[in-house]
This record gives C-alpha cells, sequence and structure tokens, in this order.
C-alpha cells in the first residue's frame, strides 16, 4: 500500500476508515499531529506523551535543548498551549507530561487501536517505547512510528518486527498491524 500525505493527514484516514477510538502519541512537541486528530476525528480520545523538557543525557541524537537544530524548544509553551487546546475537547485530549516508560505504566493492555511512536529517535529509546507500548494496542490495532529514515530508529524497528514488516509513506513512516 503506497500512503501519500502528511503523517497527520494519514492518519486521520487510518482513524476514520477504521473507525478508531482510542490511542496515543509519543512524542507532541507542539501538537500539529495530536491538534489534527482530535479536530478531525470526532469520536477519536488520544494520550499525548511527552516530557517537555531537554534531556542532556539523552543516548539519542537530540537533547531538546533551547537553540538545537534552530528550534527554540519552549517547552513550557508547548504544553501550555497544548494543555489549553485539551481543555477544549471535552475529555477526548489528554496531555501526559512524563516519560513515555512512566506513561506507559499507566495504560491499560490492549486498550487502544493505534499508537504512534516519535518520541526518543535513539535505538534504546525506540526499542523501549516499541516494548512499552505495544502491549497497550489491541489485537488488530496498529504500531505506527515516524522516521525510519533514522538509522537508530529503522534498527529499532527491525529488531522488534523483523526487515519486512512496514510500509512507508512518503513522510516517512512505518506501521505494524497487531
Amino acid at each position: 500500500m503506497t500512503i501519500k500525505g502528511r503523517r497527520e493527514l494519514v492518519l486521520e484516514k487510518f482513524a476514520k476508515d477504521m473507525n478508531w477510538t482510542k490511542g496515543a502519541e509519543l512524542g507532541v512537541w507542539k501538537g500539529r499531529t495530536f491538534k489534527h486528530l482530535l479536530s478531525n476525528v470526532p469520536d477519536l480520545h488520544l494520550f499525548g506523551v511527552d516530557l517537555y523538557a531537554p534531556q542532556p543525557d539523552s543516548k539519542g541524537p537530540e537533547k531538546w535543548l533551547p537553540g538545537e537544530n534552530g528550534h527554540k524548544w519552549d517547552h513550557e509553551n508547548y504544553f501550555t498551549e497544548l494543555t489549553k487546546f485539551c481543555q477544549e475537547t471535552n475529555g477526548r485530549g489528554v496531555i501526559l507530561r512524563m516519560s513515555t516508560t512512566h506513561a506507559a505504566d499507566l495504560i491499560e493492555d490492549e486498550s487502544l487501536d493505534f499508537i504512534f511512536i516519535d518520541a526518543d529517535h535513539s535505538f534504546e529509546g525506540c526499542d523501549e517505547d516499541i516494548r512499552n507500548w505495544t502491549p497497550k494496542v489491541k489485537s488488530g490495532g496498529y504500531i505506527i512510528g515516524h522516521d525510519i529514515d533514522w538509522e537508530d530508529v529503522n534498527r529499532a524497528i527491525r529488531k522488534n518486527f523483523g526487515n519486512d514488516f512496514y510500509e512507508e509513506a512518503d513522510n516517512i513512516w512505518w506501521h505494524q498491524k497487531k
């Protein structure tokens, strides 16, 4: 299957076509995908997980420090904006300001239609997110992610799912039907 379009449009199409009602986005940042999904998929309830803090000890390529890669990384502002947005979703949007590891402990196994992984891009971080969050997805649900073109992300995906499990869209994402 070849799917074209920005990730939020692809996820919206999946959500509508498959009648998804509950999911999680790991690594929300400014919330473009999170906001789009909640604004365009009326029956969707979505957890957004992000630490909203610099991570100078990360083993990955990103530290989320102000000025890194030309970004302000204004974590407090991003969190405040998303919190305000969530207040307008009648409980359908929930931001969990914590590590993805800790957030996984709060979510019941087999309770989500999908997860969208776009948090820690290190091998260790992506591998941990896949292992911690895959049990949260219902049978028949989807594990979806971004940045398969990053070497560490690709390696974590192949470790957990093999070499030929995914389909790519124009914006470099992957998924695996559970």
